[in-house]
């Protein structure tokens, strides 16, 4: 909200203090300057709504919609999820980080995306150190 205001842009975004989910409550860890999926020995419980949630709060103030999405691995089950209730369809854009880990792989996303006729661009991909195999960012639209 500091920063919404120090831009002049509380009147054009609607802040959610929740975290995106699969679903429920979501365990996450406090790191040096955020909240992170790495633990660490100081752990929160933090509220959680699901992207289709958002997507639908989010469509009664406008036309447009575009998300930005690093969730640090949650990628996977928040995107399915999306996609299954069809609230994903009803985004123009989406910027996003898919981060790979053991079976989890950046390709079905994006494959799941392509398959709901988003275009979609790999913008960039870094192999990582751990707990991440890479870190892909990723670009889809209509």
């Amino acid at each position: 909200i500091k920063n919404l205001k120090i831009n002049n842009v509380e009147d054009r975004v609607l802040p959610i203090n929740k975290a995106v989910s699969g679903s429920g409550k979501v365990k996450a860890f406090l790191g040096w300057h955020t909240i992170t999926s790495f633990p660490t020995d100081k752990e929160a419980i933090l509220e959680g709504v699901t992207l289709s949630e958002l997507i639908n709060i989010v469509q009664r103030y406008g036309n447009r919609i575009v998300v930005k999405m690093d969730c640090e691995g949650c990628e996977y089950e928040t995107i399915n999820e999306a996609l299954n209730s069809g609230a994903l369809l009803n985004i123009d854009e989406l910027i996003m980080e898919i981060h790979e880990k053991g079976e989890k792989r950046a390709i079905d996303i994006i494959r799941a995306l392509e398959k709901a006729r988003f275009k979609v661009k790999v913008i960039n991909c870094m192999k990582q150190g751990k707990p991440y195999d890479r870190v892909f960012l990723v670009k889809a639209h209509r």
